[in-house]
């Protein structure tokens, strides 16, 4: 009965902590989030700041836990922009196809 309880407690973060987040969509770290640039420290304090604005220390590690981690918990709540995608294979290397199968 007490996984249930966390996990209805968790669901009402999540409701809170998107809601807060949609109100601030505009600060840089979740700017980064959505267009999957490269997060810094300070990014990740700001965004654990936040939160702590929705929840509790509790609530955002379990969140943290579930997610593999804060970046991708928020990720998961105010998406991914479509253009954030290709941002993101920017950097990489073009492969041309050499008709060969790799050694």
């Amino acid at each position: 009965m007490l996984g249930a309880v966390t996990t209805i407690d968790l669901e009402r973060f999540r409701a809170k902590a998107r809601q807060f987040l949609r109100e601030h969509e505009d600060d840089p770290a979740i700017h980064k989030l959505r267009f999957n640039e490269p997060l810094g420290a300070d990014d990740v304090e700001a965004l654990e700041q936040m939160l702590l604005k929705a929840g509790t220390p509790a609530e955002i590690e379990e969140a943290k836990a579930m997610s593999d981690g804060l970046g991708l918990f928020i990720r998961s709540l105010v998406g991914l922009e479509p253009r954030g995608g290709e941002a993101g294979l920017r950097g990489l290397p073009e492969q041309q196809d050499s008709g060969r199968e790799p050694d």
